[in-house]
């Protein structure tokens, strides 16, 4: 069995707080009110059942409170023993209401389009749309800050939607090979969010396989997440094959 490996352990004087570094991935552990926290998603299955075992054993005196971004990566052992809580995303207007807000605090000047790009580009994911916004804000020769979206970032926005499109004719000769050709393009280092992208606009190319296209992204996406960066583009072609012949069955 692969054993959970702690790379780090930081101590804070307040709250008597511990953060573990497992992997880049940060858990904390609060002392005294004995309440450990994780992103376990990104633990792998036998690192979960590693936790299973020590939230069984130490239960009667140490609360667990686990988080994830992906449930369908929990193991079932861990997930059938906790009371689950789902947190809905907030509406594109909350998210648009916020960015502008951050904005006008940062006194960086934009857009209404600059807005709507966004927002329509990146929702759901609220880091990926102020992590896009600031590295959109330029300083110009007066030394304003203002909203510039480089020619880069909207082409990589571009192909996002010209995935989607060819999704929703599977059937068309070299639509394959023409993805293929655009996965190039694509950082392979953050395919996760071409998956994202995919999983988040389904409904406009999975004509009423929603369910089926859903699973073999998530099926997928954990086959990239043991794999090394350089040669994360195969399974990801992979799953867009499936994708393929799913849809035109």
């Amino acid at each position: 069995m692969q054993e959970l490996k702690i790379k780090s352990i930081k101590k804070f004087e307040i709250r008597n707080t511990c953060d573990l570094s497992v992997d880049g991935t940060h858990n904390f552990f609060v002392g005294k009110s004995k309440i450990l926290t994780s992103n376990c998603d990104r633990l792998t299955p036998d690192a979960q059942g590693i936790l299973r075992n020590m939230s069984e054993s130490y239960s009667a005196h140490t609360r667990f409170i686990l988080t994830c971004n992906y449930v369908e990566k929990i193991i079932p052992a861990i997930y059938s023993r906790m009371q689950a809580f789902e947190i809905k995303p907030v509406s594109k207007k909350d998210v648009a209401l916020r960015l502008v807000e951050i904005l006008q605090t940062e006194k960086v000047s934009f857009t209404q389009e600059d807005i709507i790009f966004i927002i329509n580009s990146f929702y759901p994911d609220i880091r990926k749309v102020i992590n896009f916004a600031q590295q959109s804000t330029i300083e110009e020769a007066d030394g304003v800050l203002k909203i510039k979206i480089s020619k880069e970032n909207a082409v990589e926005v571009d192909l996002l939607k010209k995935l989607v499109e060819l999704l929703k004719n599977p059937d068309e000769a070299g639509v394959f090979n023409e993805i293929r050709q655009m996965t190039i393009e694509f950082d392979v280092n953050s395919l996760e969010t071409v998956y994202r992208y995919l999983m988040d606009n389904v409904d406009e190319y999975a004509k009423g396989k929603e369910a089926i296209i859903i699973h073999t992204l998530g099926e997928w996406l954990c086959q990239s997440e043991v794999v090394i960066p350089k040669v994360r583009d195969i399974p990801f072609l992979a799953c867009m094959y499936d994708i393929l012949k799913e849809i035109s069955r």
